[in-house]
């Protein structure tokens, strides 16, 4: 009793033709259908051959059986598990190898083995019996060292065969397995298909090599023109005839006939078609498993382990080439700290308010002086010597802007003194607050005032001169001074810092993997696409705060020189607490930005293209950190940190201004967390979308 293992029921896909691929084949047909109809079965431990010319819809039919592609019609039964209900069953239970199958070439086979049995579930101690089982077999064990970029062609053939059955699978499916190999690979790779016949394996094997399917296989399918002609043992197919012969006679046939197969009946279907669309009982020699029939148990790939593999693996193609890490990481922190050394004073220039709202307390201001002051914007309330604490107090806390004290009966003083006399002239004293653009700004209006006047009356009096240190006069604590500087320029920096990681690990993780081909090497494995979603996001959100810090860890340290050396300016003003809450922002905001970038690459078929794609979500990141620059401190209502990116900034802004919000900041990385989960899910989706993965 022969057990099918494999049951293809009535395969049918069709595919868009671009405007410019018509003009290619000159037709006006919008849609082609290259598979139509396609049904066959495989048997336990035999070797089945899809033989037909390129185009026929071998790889096609191939590929939906392997679950890369979702056919438009039909079904396909693995071991009792169908494509389109239970496809990570279904990979489980095949091993699937393909030219267009392609292998991380940074790697080595090493690697690759134990990368893509942990993604099966493999016991490790199972994986070293299969591993020197494999390699020995193709005499890989020499080169399992060596990365798969310096093999060659047929080695690189043979890790590839190695790696599709690293699972031990039951059903193998290969697409011309030989393709592009030497005489004696070829021979080392057809000798292997029958031992996998013998250890009683089922194989399926698509090629347009006749000899090949006479040497090894069973029974074989004819396919031309996406649909099956023939399907039948090799005798039974051929009448007697040589293979070639027989395939060329249907060939020619279906070609006199316009192309037009509907004449002809498929040899061995038949039966099966009337099995199929009664109630009957199949054949007594064919029996379909409803459920595996092997005594393997196949294994559920652990959610855990497989999201697990997947970030290790993209963290080890990183930190595995120095020369990215160095120019990921390292060279953009001291590239910016060289850089800022030099521009010294040339940041220091602060901005100036829109409006003139100064807000002053006055003690003995001379009256001649009040309205040519509130001309200037000036705001003047008087104060009492007893007054005065409190006066600089709200300078202090930046509510006032300025306290201006000037001597008793400061006009008698200024008309007696004599600047020949070589005493002190009469001296204001000027309390500002430089943590403050408005205080700042008055201070140096009123100074300029004050010079004005002073020219006018022979320089009879001074400014701020009653005390020997100047910097007395500023009420601006240290933490005043670093958060004013800091708040404006850091989050604009540190959001663009982080933008520059990602897109420089990104487009290369997912765009990069689709361009070399290697996609396809994780799309045919058991693991969830949601899975090597998030194990990709994951990674990459690490590798770009890691670049991001560096960029930060430069620009805190060279904050100093930005402002002429201003030992207010320190980030040694910070808790612990301030960097870990800063950290956690950073980290939120990474991952909501490789989520886009990973979304944006994910459609692209290049990195150059990915890189292109990427530009408008750029100008939008400049574009919110700019806000820091021109606000007014961190926004208080709560909407605005649930806008993704300019949450982050708003959050940023907070804590390096001493203003530290819990809600906000909580509702920032809820925020995140909610954006890069539907991240995940779309990109997941996209994985699993053949138009995404694979339209060229």
């Amino acid at each position: 009793m022969k057990e099918v293992v494999l049951r293809v029921q009535n395969l049918e896909k069709r595919f868009h033709i671009s405007k410019k691929q018509q003009k290619l084949e000159n037709t006006k047909e919008k849609v082609k259908t290259a598979v139509d109809g396609v049904s066959f079965e495989a048997y336990k431990g035999e070797i089945f051959g899809l033989l037909g010319p390129n185009g026929a819809g071998k790889t096609t039919t191939l590929r939906m059986i392997a679950t890369l592609l979702k056919p438009d019609a039909g079904d396909v039964l693995v071991d009792g598990s169908s494509i389109l209900t239970h496809s990570e069953q279904v990979r489980e239970k095949i091993g699937f190898l393909t030219s267009e199958l392609k292998l991380e070439e940074f790697f080595t086979p090493n690697y690759l083995f134990r990368f893509f049995s942990d993604l099966h579930n493999i016991p490790e101690e199972e994986q070293e019996k299969r591993k020197a089982y494999l390699f020995g077999v193709f005499g890989i064990g020499e080169f399992a060292e060596v990365k798969v970029a310096n093999l060659s062609t047929g080695m690189k053939q043979k890790v590839s065969l190695a790696i599709s059955l690293v699972h031990d699978p039951d059903i193998i499916i290969f697409d011309e397995p030989t393709n592009g190999l030497d005489v004696l690979t070829a021979k080392v790779v057809t000798d292997f298909l029958l031992e996998l016949k013998k250890q009683g394996k089922t194989v399926i094997v698509s090629t347009h090599i006749f000899s090949l399917i006479e040497k090894i296989c069973d029974r074989v399918g004819i396919v031309i023109h996406g649909k099956m002609v023939e399907c039948d043992s090799l005798e039974a197919v051929c009448h007697g005839m040589p293979l070639e012969d027989r395939f060329f006679d249907l060939f020619q046939a279906i070609e006199e006939n316009g192309g037009d197969l509907s004449s002809l009946t498929v040899q061995g279907q038949a039966e099966r078609s009337t099995a199929e669309g009664t109630d009957e009982p199949q054949q007594e020699d064919t029996v379909v498993n409803a459920q595996p029939a092997t005594e393997k148990t196949y294994r559920t790939v652990s959610k855990t382990k497989a999201l697990f593999t997947i970030l290790k693996k993209e963290l080890a193609r990183f930190f595995g080439d120095s020369r990215m890490v160095f120019s990921t990481i390292l060279l953009p922190g001291l590239l910016i700290f060289v850089m800022y050394q030099f521009m010294g004073d040339a940041m220091t220039k602060q901005f100036t308010p829109e409006q003139a709202d100064r807000k002053c307390y006055v003690s003995n201001l001379p009256e001649a002086w009040r309205d040519p002051l509130k001309e200037l914007g000036f705001s003047l309330k008087d104060v009492t010597a007893d007054e005065v604490d409190s006066a600089r107090k709200q300078v202090k806390d930046q509510k006032k802007d300025l306290v201006i004290l000037f001597p008793d009966q400061f006009e008698d003083q200024v008309a007696s003194y004599d600047i020949s006399s070589g005493q002190k002239a009469p001296d204001i004293e000027i309390y500002y607050n430089s943590a403050s653009t408005d205080s700042s700004d008055a201070y140096e209006t009123m100074c300029a005032f004050l010079d004005q006047q002073e020219s006018l009356i022979a320089n009879k009096f001074d400014i701020n001169a009653g005390k020997q240190d100047a910097k007395e006069y500023d009420l601006a604590s240290e933490e005043d001074t670093t958060a004013k500087l800091f708040s404006s320029m850091l989050p604009f920096l540190l959001i663009i810092f982080l933008y520059s990681g990602c897109v420089a690990v990104a487009p290369e993780s997912i765009a990069g993997e689709k361009e070399r081909g290697t996609i396809t090497s994780l799309l045919v494995t058991p693991a969830k696409r949601s899975h090597i979603a998030l194990g990709k996001i994951g990674a990459l959100s690490f590798i770009a705060v890691l670049g991001g810090a560096s960029s930060a860890i430069g620009t805190v340290l060279s904050m100093p020189k930005l402002v002429g050396g201003s030992s207010k300016i320190s980030g040694a003003n910070y808790q612990l607490q301030d960097y870990v809450l800063l950290g956690v922002v950073i980290l939120s905001t990474a991952l909501v930005l490789v989520t886009l970038i990973s979304l944006i690459s994910a459609f692209a078929k290049t990195v150059r293209e990915a890189g292109t794609y990427v530009t408008p979500l750029m100008i939008v990141v400049m574009l919110l950190g700019v806000t820091s620059m021109f606000g007014d401190g961190a926004k208080q209502a709560l909407g605005y940190y649930a806008i993704p990116l300019y949450n982050s900034i708003q959050s940023m802004i907070g804590i390096l201004e001493f203003h530290t919000n819990a809600v906000h900041i909580l509702m920032t990385i809820c925020s995140d967390l909610v954006v890069t989960a539907i991240g995940v899910s779309v990109l997941a989706k996209m994985f699993d979308s053949e138009y995404v993965m694979f339209h060229k």
